[in-house]
Order: structure tokens, then sequence, then C-alpha cells
């Protein structure tokens, strides 16, 4: 009889051995459903013995559920890290800008010329109304073209007011 409980019962420690979490699960069910009524004079022995594999399965299962968690834990921040890094290779590193110094004063501006559909306009960069709101355009990411059609739009009387929002 003993022999017979060494292989019907103690026999799925053995088995429980490398299984994966779902593995030890339907070893668990396997190992509950044993039937220790047939055992007649060493029946409390092979419950026993049915309890005390049962206990050590369920460790396993624990131990392969934990072992699985953090191995996914470890997958996805290996996953994230491999996007950081991709992010980052992606990135155009960009170089200070180097200060002005207060002390050397900016070049004055070269008078230019600007041929627009309502006339041609003289300035110095920066000094007319015109190349005032040319420059506030441009600042708000406008390219200089379509700048220039807004305040022509806007010189001409076909656009009365303009709302620009940053």
């Amino acid at each position: 009889m003993r022999e017979r409980l060494e292989k019907e019962v103690t026999s799925y420690l053995d088995t429980a051995e490398g299984p994966d979490s779902t593995g030890l699960a339907g070893l668990i069910d396997k190992a509950e459903a044993i039937d220790t009524e047939g055992y007649f004079d060493i029946t409390k022995e092979a419950e026993d013995e049915k309890a005390r594999v049962l206990a050590t399965l369920c460790e396993r299962h624990a131990a392969a559920l934990e072992r699985e968690r953090l191995a996914a834990e470890r997958e996805e921040i290996e996953r994230e890290r491999a996007e950081l890094e991709r992010l980052r290779a992606a990135q155009v590193p960009v170089e200070p800008k180097d200060p002005v110094s207060p002390s050397e004063p900016e070049a004055p501006a070269e008078p230019r010329e600007m041929a627009t559909t309502g006339g041609t306009v003289f300035g110095l960069g920066g000094t007319s109304p015109w190349d005032e709101a040319l420059e506030d355009l441009i600042s708000l990411g406008i390219d200089i073209s379509a700048a220039e059609c807004v305040l022509d739009a806007i010189s001409n009387g076909d656009v009365r007011h303009v709302r620009l929002q940053p």
C-alpha cells in the first residue's frame, strides 16, 4: 500500500518540477481529486500525504505566479527602457545659443524695400509698424510669405479684423 501511495500521491511532487503556474494549477486540481479511501489500513497516512503534497504544490504554484509576475514586470521595464532610448536617439540635440553680450551694441538694420500689393514700403527692420507686425506674425510661427499676405490683406482693407492666438 505504501508503494501505491508513493506512486499515486507522492509522485505529484516529482511531476511538479518545471511546469509554469498553469501546469501547477492543473496538478493541484488532480491532486485534490485523489481518493484516499482505498488505502484501507493506511488511510490516515494517505490523507496526511495528500495534504502535504497539496501544500507543497500550492507553495510551488504561488512561487511560479510570483516568478511570472516579476518576469512580466521586467519585460515591461525593458520595453519602456528601449522606447525611452529610441526617443532619446530620435531627439535632435539642441545647442545652446550664445548669449548676446550687453556691451555689444546691435548692428543697425539696413534699410530695405518691401514690395506689397498695397504699394512699396520702405523701412528699417523693426522700426515701421509694418515690420513690427511682420515680426509679430513670424514670432507666432507663421512663415514670412503668409505673414506678408495677411498684412497685405489688412492694409488693402480686405480684412477688417484679425485675431491671432499663439
